[in-house]
């Protein structure tokens, strides 16, 4: 029996990030046991009331919830049979999860990967795989763009927060240049930063 497909999707509007889980059962057995987790993603915070769970065809969920003493995506249930299918949009009985997490202020890059067991004897650890790349089995990447970023002054040789983004300005003759702009990776207190050019 194939392993079942575990595709993971994100999409990004703004600061908020949406990952969209689908389990397919690419075997020919109806009704797989199945289970998976997602973890919330280091430098974000889950949105509240964001699970979704949509069980298609002959598939059943058993339980979807977000765990709050473990910070991440629970699910479990019987995956139906999508034989020789292996993408979303093929799949007729597949299983879909989506949920939102908030990136904080400090959030440069953020990773995730969610992990399932499925079978009798729920055979463990079969990654999510992200859809949108060639490689088997990777986690999500989301790597925020500069501009995204909150622009810190430097004034005084005072510093704002590791993981903002730094802008040097010169101002020559009335006219302002943007020199260079970085991230910080660490402070002291007094100005002490290491740019990311």
């Amino acid at each position: 029996m194939p392993p079942p497909k575990f595709w993971k999707q994100q999409a990004v509007d703004k600061s908020v990030l949406t990952y969209t889980l689908t389990w397919i059962n690419q075997s020919a057995v109806d009704g797989i046991e199945t289970s998976f987790t997602d973890g919330i993603p280091d430098k974000t915070a889950y949105v509240a009331n964001s699970l979704q769970c949509q069980a298609k065809g002959t598939s059943k969920t058993t339980s979807c919830s977000y765990n709050p003493a473990l910070n991440r995506i629970e699910w479990a249930g019987q995956v139906g049979a999508d034989a020789g299918h292996t993408l979303p949009s093929e799949a007729v009985n597949s299983i879909t999860v989506i949920f939102k997490v908030e990136m904080n202020s400090s959030a440069l890059e953020v990773y995730n990967q969610g992990f399932g067991r499925y079978g009798t004897t729920l055979i463990p650890n079969v990654p999510s795989d992200w859809i949108d790349t060639p490689q088997l089995d990777d986690p999500t990447v989301y790597v925020r763009k500069p501009e995204e970023a909150a622009i810190v002054k430097i004034t005084n040789g005072v510093l704002a927060n590791t993981g903002q983004l730094i802008v040097t300005v010169l101002v020559i003759a009335g006219l302002t240049i943007v020199g260079s702009a970085g991230y910080v990776y660490w402070t002291r207190r007094t100005l002490n930063a290491k740019a990311k050019k």
